[in-house]
């Protein structure tokens, strides 16, 4: 997969997005104490998102880690109103500080650093809450396209407790990658997920 050169002004738009982010204040929301990062590997689809500018108006977005030459990277990607829309990808590095608690991680994006916390997980790493350094940011991951409805009202319960405005959520669109899972769990073949 071959990564575009962002446009200046996108660079520019993205690169205070990020200071904004990273300027913002920190939560006191505890991320999850015990966590194995390696089962954390792999692609998560974003199922509901606080509203945010660097993904304003992206449907199929997923996040995928992995390691690549010895380093933890990830890659978010999604497309601009649909799947025909302008596709966004963003490559960053992870950087865990502390690796007791791995839960709380660093992702680098050119010169920017950013804190994120994995605030809720469930047993089976299927369902993921993560959150920014404010009540700003948050998301509601899952290994599906398809989310089980009780355990995200169970996620966004919790998010509410943790005092961020759960009203605000946005449900993120996937209808191409509930679309594929579908026709690869019929014996269909793989395309491009």
């Amino acid at each position: 997969m071959q990564f575009r050169q962002p446009k200046v002004h996108q660079f520019i738009t993205l690169s205070l997005c990020l200071v904004f982010m990273a300027w913002a204040d920190a939560r006191n929301v505890p991320p999850v104490k015990k966590l194995d990062f390696n089962r954390f590997f792999g692609r998560w689809y974003e199922i509901a998102r606080l509203p945010n500018n660097h993904e304003k108006g992206l449907v199929e977005v997923t996040a995928t880690i992995k390691k690549s030459d010895g380093k933890i990277v990830i890659v978010n990607e999604g497309f601009k109103g649909s799947r025909r829309g302008k596709r966004t990808a963003i490559k960053g590095e992870i950087n865990i500080p502390n690796p007791k608690l791995p839960a709380w991680f660093k992702m680098k994006v050119w010169l920017f650093s950013l804190d994120y916390k994995i605030i809720e997980i469930d047993k089976n790493y299927q369902y993921a809450l993560v959150a920014g350094n404010s009540d700003k940011f948050l998301w509601i991951l899952s290994r599906t396209p398809v989310m089980d409805e009780d355990a995200y009202c169970n996620l966004v319960a919790m998010a509410d407790r943790m005092g961020f405005n759960v009203s605000k959520l946005e449900k993120v669109s996937q209808d191409y990658n509930i679309a594929m899972t579908e026709k690869l769990n019929s014996g269909g073949r793989k395309r491009n997920l």
